[in-house]
């Protein structure tokens, strides 16, 4: 039935209203429901250089957070839900990423919380009559979002759901218009560079739904700065396991071959491709397991078996590898065709690091190596093992395989204050390469040594002996417990790498364009590693450890307090002592340099950073400290004598690789960092080889 109101009928009941609640008895009336509008809402992360976008429409809340040049890995993620009474409550936005909101009748603001750490945010009403507003790309191999704010600051990054390849985005629009415009065109460096359109969105949207995957990514992303592109993988590795362990305890001569995945240079997944292996024991005879009492001395105990890692590279005696040299300077088409076939030849390397695969396969099949890696091992140094376990949990993938061209490795601890410019300043970038007294190093201030062959210069092989040092961080004395229980096979591989590069890959300086062959230009050096021993601290060595604040070296530096704790005398020729941390503050690497034969407490010293990298990453890190321990310089303004060379070469003959860069560039970053292996694009500099490690080499070692 339909009701007729009177006049007369709303005045008493709009009466009775009024005297039931507000000035009749002396409070104030409730303030109104405040509900926010449909509308675009922009704004920016306080304390972030990020920016955020909220679609509002029908009590459903569409947000994208998304970080500009310092937080597009770690800042970027979308978010969906409800909006009741003009708020907005714990919105997931996948792996450790929620989000809290509050409309006050014209803006929203609130909080974001991100890897633990806290932001506050804000956001304003779009201008509808300017380019402010989010645009998004979203179909099924790819997905981009772009936002613009009020004043058009823009923030965007593009994300390949197949490729998995990421990476931010410019705006090549002109966003300097009247009205909203119908598209947006970004430029994004993904696959070589490309262009997109993005279109402006006004309600809210199906986001892609926070899968379980999707949280491993973003897992993974903030566990690995920098990595643009990977795969994850899922696959028994068991077998490939006990066939590895049986090889280490029989290690033939002849190799075996296993089929790991790997990613090729596009970024796609191949499951078609053979490792060739041979097992090679990285440990020196003679090395135990200490523990280090600065008062008492060590206390050693021996270690059961070999090192489980292992080469694509035979184990040649010297005799033999000196005789291959000499023949490819004889016959080096048909020495280059010997060295072709990958059945025995290949740049691989492989380890086994808590019962999961770690490894880099160098062959012919990719023009950049491609790394795999168990996830256990990349998750636990950064979340720990209860997290990591949790994390598993959420899918079957428990492999990273990823190529090199495609990880923008973080950078390195950062230099103290340059000195004054030039050869003789005492601190050079990215690290302290210092000499006994802090001193600069007296060859500093020399011209480069006569380039010279080096092969026939010993009997034998000269041999690196690290001494792998576990820190606090990673052995706790005290409680006499691993933090790291992986540690030794952690130590084990990076030296295994560097064993394979060392051995194998010839650094050519400066040798001239053309040059094929280890000739008068050349200064090769063929050096072998093994590990001398593992250390860790007993209590009151833990106490004296500092963990001070300074940069890379000098007085007070954390370099500095590990020195002062190193043994005064020396156990094994060409022993140095590479101590290592997962201590959050401090950067990748560090090296305090003096001289090989003198381990003490002015003598040759570096450390090395596990989390934040990958262990292909680590032992790229790890190769660079050895290079600096070697005498090895920095390129750059600060020794201007190191020019580009031509590109690495197997034994002078067999490319290995694009125009590479030095294990020694200054601030090494990326596919800068990957010795012999970097692509190089038309006009880029930036990874040519400008080492000096060769030159010093011979100078050092007994």
């Amino acid at each position: 039935m339909r009701h007729r109101w009177s006049i007369t009928a709303a005045a008493a009941l709009l009466l009775t209203l009024t005297a039931c609640g507000g000035e009749l008895d002396g409070t104030d009336p409730p303030p109104p429901a405040t509900e926010p509008p449909e509308a675009t809402f922009v704004g920016s992360v306080d304390d972030a250089d990020a920016l955020i976008a909220l679609i509002v429409a029908n009590d459903a809340v569409t947000v994208y957070v998304c970080g500009r040049d310092d937080t597009w890995e770690s800042l970027t993620a979308w978010f969906e839900g409800a909006v009741t009474d003009g708020q907005i409550t714990s919105l997931n936005g996948g792996w450790d990423l929620e989000l809290d909101g509050r409309f006050d009748g014209s803006a929203w603001s609130g909080s974001l919380v991100a890897s633990g750490r806290t932001y506050g945010w804000s956001a304003q009403r779009a201008n509808e009559d300017s380019a402010a507003g989010l645009y998004v790309l979203d179909t099924d191999s790819r997905e981009a979002g772009l936002i613009v704010t009020n004043a058009l600051e823009t923030a965007g990054v593009y994300y390949g759901k197949t490729s998995t390849q990421t990476a931010p985005v410019r705006v090549v629009s002109d966003l300097t218009v009247a009205t909203r415009p119908s598209s947006v065109e970004v430029f994004s460096s993904v696959y070589g560079g490309r262009t997109f359109t993005l279109r402006p969105v006004t309600r809210a949207i199906a986001t892609p739904r926070i899968t379980p995957e999707r949280q491993l990514r973003q897992a993974l992303t903030r566990a690995l700065p920098g990595l643009r592109s990977f795969q994850l993988a899922s696959f028994d590795d068991a077998s490939v396991v006990r066939q590895l362990r049986t090889l280490a305890e029989a290690s033939p001569d002849e190799p075996q071959y296993v089929s790991l995945p790997v990613v090729d240079d596009r970024g796609a997944l191949r499951t078609d491709v053979s490792w060739t292996v041979y097992h090679h024991d990285v440990r020196d005879p003679r090395a135990q397991s200490c523990f280090l009492d600065p008062r008492e001395g060590p206390r050693c105990e021996p270690i059961a078996g070999p090192s489980l890692t292992f080469q694509g590279m035979p184990d040649l005696p010297f005799r033999d590898f000196r005789e291959l040299h000499r023949r490819a300077q004889a016959e080096p088409e048909a020495v280059a065709r010997e060295l072709s076939d990958e059945r025995v030849y290949q740049l691989s390397t492989l380890g086994i690091v808590g019962n999961e695969l770690v490894g880099s396969y160098a062959g012919q099949a990719t023009v950049s190596p491609s790394v795999i890696q168990g996830l256990t091992s990349i998750f636990e140094v950064a979340y720990g093992p209860e997290r990591t376990a949790a994390l598993l949990d959420l899918t079957a993938h428990n492999y990273l395989v990823y190529n090199r061209r495609f990880y923008d490795e973080p950078l390195e601890m950062p230099a103290p204050p340059l000195g004054p410019a030039g050869p003789t300043s005492t601190h050079h970038h990215a690290h302290g390469h210092h000499g006994p007294e802090d001193s600069a190093h007296p060859r500093a201030t020399e011209r480069i040594v006569t380039p010279q062959r080096h092969l026939d210069e010993f009997d034998d092989f000269p041999i690196l002996r690290p001494m792998m040092v576990a820190d606090a961080t990673i052995w706790d004395a005290e409680a006499q417990a691993w933090l790291v229980d992986t540690f030794f096979e952690r130590a084990d591989y990076v030296a295994n790498v560097q064993a394979n590069a060392f051995n194998w890959l010839q650094l050519f300086p400066d040798a001239p364009a053309g040059s094929s062959t280890l000739d008068e230009f050349s200064n090769a050096l063929a050096v072998r590693t093994q590990i001398g021993g593992y250390w860790r601290l007993t209590p009151f060595g833990q106490e004296l450890l500092q963990y001070p604040d300074a940069s890379c070296g000098g007085a007070g530096s954390f370099i500095d307090e590990i020195r002062k704790l190193s043994p005064d005398s020396k156990t094994l020729d060409n022993e140095y002592w590479a101590w290592w941390t997962n201590h959050q503050p401090y950067g990748l690497g560090c090296a305090y340099v003096g001289t090989f034969g003198n381990t003490g407490r002015n003598a040759a010293v570096s450390w090395q950073h596990i989390s934040a990298q990958t262990l292909d990453a680590t032992a790229s890190t790890f190769m660079h400290e050895t290079g600096h321990l070697m005498d090895g310089m920095h390129g750059g303004p600060t020794h201007p004598w190191a020019t580009d060379s031509q590109r690495c070469r197997l034994l002078g003959i067999l490319e290995v690789g694009p125009t590479g860069p030095s294990l020694m560039r200054p601030r090494i970053a990326g596919t800068t960092r990957t010795n012999c292996f970097a692509p190089t694009l038309a006009g880029d500099t930036t990874t040519k080889n400008m080492t000096r490690v060769a030159e010093h080499m011979h100078v050092n070692l007994e």
